[in-house]
């Protein structure tokens, strides 16, 4: 069935692998909000997993369901080593990382600089940038307009179908939640650092022996300035590692470069 909007229904469904793809897919075209918005979905859903347990406390104490209560308390105290989330949360730390090394300019940034123009110039930008936004202004009342024009249309032509109104009348279509963020813009207003260290700590204490969660913990305790705990984590991924893995040897290689003049002056 097609009702309403498919990315909210993929949500409500919780199809994580498609979040997850549409994530990596956002996030290599440089679209950093909604590559987040798909990766925090995920995380959101394991976050549910692990409440939803409170509401089956109650029921397993009623039908004394006593096995499958066990069961699923075991289960949510490693949901989170899960590969989905294990996915979700490395996508969004690289997203993060990306933030914090290109800070995405803000529209104070983009403004011009009226100080620093002469008074012919200054005279003529604000005439330009008032334009623009009187245009923009214009084209979205034209767009309201358009819409309320079209519903109007829709209900007149259903009215002259059944002019008596003999027809069986439709239930209500369920209202479609509205997304106000769409694009993902106000998860990059986060402090990346931040963020990136929450889902850095839930990997590290979920999925230690994750090569992946070992990199990504390098990668933000560096950015931290944290240089023990990024050499923590290159030892513990050095012990993982059996094959020569190239994301963790270009990352000791980086922290030689970084700090081995240090250890050795200390030496």
């Amino acid at each position: 069935r097609h009702e309403g909007d498919p990315a909210h229904n993929l949500f409500e469904m919780q199809v994580m692998w498609v979040e997850i793809e549409y994530g990596n897919a956002a996030m290599a075209v440089g679209k950093y909000g909604m590559a987040l918005k798909k990766f925090l979905a995920t995380e959101k859903h394991f976050n549910d997993f692990v409440d939803d347990q409170f509401d089956f406390h109650t029921y397993c104490l009623r039908k004394m369901t006593l096995r499958a209560y066990v069961s699923i308390l075991r289960m949510n105290d490693s949901i989170q080593s899960h590969k989905f989330y294990g996915k979700a949360a490395e996508g969004a730390i690289k997203c993060y990382i990306a933030l914090y090394d290109n800070p995405p300019q803000s529209a104070a940034d983009e403004e011009p600089d009226y100080a620093n123009m002469s008074p012919a110039v200054r005279k003529r930008e604000k005439a330009k940038a008032r334009k623009a936004a009187k245009k923009k202004a214009e084209e979205e009342e034209a767009k309201k307009k358009g819409e309320e024009e079209e519903a109007k249309a829709k209900a007149a032509a259903e009215a002259a179908e059944d002019p008596e109104g003999k027809k069986k009348k439709k239930a209500p279509e369920k209202p479609v939640p509205v997304d106000e963020d769409p694009n993902g813009d106000k998860l990059l207003q986060a402090d990346p650092l931040v963020e990136a260290e929450r889902l850095v700590k839930t990997l590290v204490k979920f999925a230690p022996g994750s090569l992946s969660t070992q990199v990504a913990a390098y990668d933000v305790a560096l950015r931290r300035k944290k240089p023990l705990k990024a050499l923590q984590a290159l030892v513990r991924g050095a012990r993982i590692d059996q094959s020569g893995d190239a994301e963790l040897f270009s990352r000791i290689v980086d922290f030689a470069s970084r700090y081995g003049g240090v250890a050795a002056g200390g030496g």
